[in-house]
């Protein structure tokens, strides 16, 4: 037994020494490899997996990083694309910094066969070349009967991205298309050369679009990816994206090469995109250098230098202490110096020659003044508001702007921002245009090293949420994609345009909602999570789902709806339908894969009124006509609100009687018992989505209630697309009452049912909408509308509200019969109760270390023979002692 114990006792110490010897080599084996993956090494990089970029889109094991000293981006092979971009694009681009890629800046890089949302299918992905000098990736694609095939090439100590893209007519007739590289950013803004930055949708020709050179840009404080487009002959942009196109013909059998440069540059300087084209193409070019102070001597320390051609912007340098530097081609530039707060300096023309070099300095530029704002409501209470800044000096470069100011989150109703010297407009609101009107400081006077304050009371002219009315703004964006708006200022902006509830709709992606979740709470404001599912045709608001729940995102219309019907959605709502990515555009041209699906239950208004919300509008009165019960919903779309502050510009309003859940929000909507609105206000009783029955005889009454801030100028009642009422109002009143009361039989017009729908025009000619109010003889017993609000914990309560729209008949002394129309509310609440089982599936991304374990298995081997030897050497001691 002594025997056994000893052999056990060595064999356990001879175990205990090998594990230690190996956990120590391997744990340095570790270290090593670790420290030789993380050492930045020059150089061109092909990474299969993750993206390195941080904060990268690119997350699956299949994706393909490609990277150098300077620039890296990420191809999305697993990870899918956004807004149906197809699998083989760009979808991840960062400046690289001290050998490190930073922070995410592109939503998406891809071709254009024949415009926005018609690209390629690709068919393959390949890595052509893969060494440190060079990297090369080939993708081959078809749309249609036109071949695609698209070069990627990266060189080591190179700035930019050589792209080269060939179509191929494989069919047998002609075709027509509009080509070219598509760019959407993640953050910043756009700018081409005399253009500058807006919006035009339309491929517009160069010349038209007041386009001076062929390369476009965007940008912020910390980057620039300037893209020279050589091919470049229309443009079509927005504040985030850019397509630089062309139209072209493209014959059977022909090919056409469209060449680009993927230009990166880590500070906001677009004259560095300039200095790397003019290197690319070969051109002379002489340099303009000096300094920049105040009126007052004193040096700028950052320094921006504009530069214009031909009386357009051309370009700007960022400079530092006090100093800059330009490179232009030869020509004659005017050249003026500004920076973040400051007022421009005078301009100074130059005449710049080829290798030649001329000091220009500034010494005008006029430091900034102060500016405090407190808001409060009526009765004191400091208020979220937001004030537009309008006037001062022009901007081009945007991340110098300030258009406008929300008051802080945490200091709530006070607004302290500087502004360039010169004199301005503020408008100050909270829920301006719907329940108060703006307060407006004009001939505002900014000067240098100055401070101006205002007490600034909002007038709350209206409250509906005590008539049971509560409004909320159904599609919206965070920073996620081409969104710019941080969950915090979210909440700030949509407390400031007095919304009840906070809303979220970010493309394809719930990765914002437990942080807006958090900052709703701090404000009391019940959180709707939602997602914008975006495939290519057509984008759609389900809600409310679980927080942080991704849902299916690709599919047929059958399988993504039924897939958010799962998660828990209310509502599915059909956001902009006539728009490029529209389900009702898609559904006309039979693009739906899978064929159109019916279970949907809302279509959108869209953000500023235009030709496709009339389309949209029509559509519903079409549907309305069937007996069809879709109803209207709206939205901003808004996705910076700084740059586009129209956060609750359409809204919709929906009757709760009960609790203002987000549950009892959307089975409101559901049940069509809303109006979307830009401004007025409309109250009908019956509400809208109720059902009047009648037989064919006697009259049918509703009463309407409009209020307007801005004064109610004319008033519409329609039935099938027929008005029946025309009102206009020349002394604009700010509130109107109005009794409809028409013989059923007029209104039926011989059918069996109809609907009636208020519209109402304020004086700035800002629109609102009811959803219909039926009118039916279908109804035998009498009609029940039942509004939901469930509040669901471990248990589910719900409180149901039934409002009753019967006939009754009353005989007179006279003993005449008559018909009239009675209303009966009956209110009930019952209380159901259900084990409900929730499991909440949590991804945490953490950095994880790469380790190369043949080589730790190796060092292990090798820890185990020494181990061995150890022990043996300690235990044969111990032995002979």
């Amino acid at each position: 037994m002594f025997k056994l114990c000893k052999s056990i006792v060595k064999a356990s110490s001879l175990l205990l020494v090998i594990t230690i010897a190996v956990s120590l080599i391997a744990l340095l084996a570790f270290n090593i490899v670790s420290a030789t993956i993380n050492v930045s090494s020059s150089g061109v990089k092909i990474i299969k997996g993750p993206s390195p970029i941080l904060d990268a889109e690119a997350t699956s094991v299949e994706d393909v990083t490609l990277m150098n000293e300077y620039l890296a981006v990420s191809f999305g092979i697993g990870t899918p694309p956004p807004w149906g971009v197809p699998t083989g694009n760009i979808i991840d681009a960062a400046v690289v910094v001290n050998g490190k890629p930073d922070v995410d800046v592109l939503a998406q890089f891809s071709f254009l066969v024949n415009g926005w949302g018609r690209w390629a299918k690709i068919v393959s992905f390949e890595i052509v070349e893969n060494t440190t000098e060079r990297g090369v990736i080939r993708v081959t694609g078809y749309w249609g009967n036109v071949r695609m095939e698209t070069i990627y090439i990266l060189e080591a100590g190179k700035n930019y991205l050589y792209v080269k893209t060939k179509l191929t007519n494989e069919g047998d007739k002609p075709v027509k298309l509009v080509s070219g590289y598509a760019i959407s950013f993640e953050r910043g803004w756009t700018f081409t050369p005399g253009f500058g930055t807006g919006r035009q949708y339309k491929p517009k020709p160069l010349e038209e679009a007041g386009v001076i050179d062929d390369w476009v840009s965007g940008y912020h404080e910390d980057f620039v990816i300037g893209f020279w487009a050589p091919y470049f002959t229309h443009l079509s942009t927005s504040i985030s994206w850019v397509d630089p196109l062309t139209i072209h013909v493209l014959e059977p059998g022909e090919t056409e090469v469209f060449e680009g440069y993927m230009i990166f540059v880590p500070i906001g300087s677009t004259g560095k995109v300039l200095e790397t084209i003019i290197e690319l193409k070969g051109l002379s070019y002489g340099v303009i250098s000096g300094t920049v102070k105040t009126v007052n001597g004193e040096i700028v320390e950052k320094p921006i230098v504009i530069v214009e051609k031909d009386g357009k912007p051309y370009c700007w340098v960022v400079g530092s202490n006090g100093v800059y530097e330009v490179k232009l081609p030869p020509g004659t530039y005017t050249l003026y110096a500004i920076a973040k707060g400051y007022g421009p300096s005078s301009k100074t023309t130059v005449n710049v020659k080829a290798d030649t070099r001329v000091s220009v300095d500034f010494k005008d530029v006029t430091p900034p003044g102060k500016v405090v704002v407190k808001v409060v409501k009526s009765g004191g209470k400091p208020v979220d508001a937001k004030i537009l800044i309008r006037g001062g000096p022009e901007i081009i470069v945007y991340y110098l702007r300030v258009p406008t100011v929300y008051t802080d989150f945490e200091n709530i109703g006070v607004a302290e921002f500087t502004l360039a010297p010169g004199t301005y407009t503020l408008i100050v609101s909270h829920g301006g245009g719907f329940i108060s009107k703006p307060v407006v400081l004009k001939d505002v006077t900014i000067k240098p090293n100055s401070i101006v304050r205002f007490n600034v009371t909002i007038d709350i002219l209206i409250e509906p949420r005590k008539l049971g009315w509560y409004c909320a703004d159904l599609h919206h964006h965070s920073d996620i994609l081409d969104g710019r708006t941080p969950p915090k200022y979210l909440v700030l902006a949509q407390s400031a345009a007095a919304l009840d509830f906070v809303f979220v709709s970010d493309h394809d992606s719930v990765a914002r909602h437990y942080e807006i979740a958090k900052w709703a709470k701090l404000r009391n404001m019940p959180f709707i999570p939602s997602v914008e599912v975006s495939p290519p045709w057509g984008h759609f608001n389900p809600y409310p789902i679980p927080l942080g729940k991704d849902i299916l995102y690709r599919g047929t219309a059958r399988e993504i709806f039924k897939a958010a019907r799962e998660a828990g959605a209310i509502v599915i709502r059909v956001n902009h339908p006539y728009t490029t990515s529209g389900y009702f555009r898609s559904q006309e041209r039979n693009e739906i894969p899978g064929g159109y699906c019916e279970d949907w239950d809302v279509a959108e208004i869209n953000g500023k009124w235009d030709r496709t919300d009339n389309k949209t509008l029509t559509k519903m009165w079409e549907l309305w006509n069937l007996g069809l019960k879709y109803y209207l919903s709206a939205g901003s779309d808004v996705h910076d609100v700084w740059a586009t502050p129209y956060t609750g510009s359409p809204r919709v309003y929906a009757y709760i009687p009960g609790e203002p859940t987000p549950e009892a929000f959307a089975y409101a909507e559901k049940n069509g018992h809303s109006f979307i609105t830009y401004g007025p206000l409309i109250f009908t009783n019956p509400i809208p989505g109720t059902t009047i029955a009648t037989n064919g005889k006697g009259n049918i009454t509703i009463n309407i209630r409009v209020f307007a801030v801005d004064g109610v100028q004319r008033m519409i009642i329609v039935s099938r697309g027929v008005r029946l009422v025309d009102l206009r109002f020349p002394d604009k009143p700010m509130e109107i009452t109005y009794t409809l009361n028409i013989p059923a039989r007029k209104l039926l017009g011989g059918n069996t049912f109809s609907w009636i729908s208020v519209m109402v025009w304020d004086s700035d000619n800002d629109l609102a909408i009811t959803n219909p109010i039926w009118v039916s003889m279908n109804i035998v017993k009498p009609v029940v509308t039942v509004t939901k609000t469930e509040t669901i914990t471990k248990t589910r309560t719900v409180r149901t509200v039934e409002t009753v729209t019967q006939l009754r008949t009353v005989t007179t002394t006279k003993t005449e019969t008559t018909t009239e129309t009675i209303t009966k509310t009956e209110t009930v609440t019952t209380k159901l109760t259900e084990t409900t089982t929730k499991t909440i599936t949590t991804t945490v991304q953490v950095e994880v270390e790469k380790v190369r374990w043949d080589i730790v298995a190796a060092l292990a081997i090798v820890a185990l023979v020494v181990g061995a030897a150890l022990a043996y050497t300690v235990l044969t001691r111990k032995r002979i002692s």
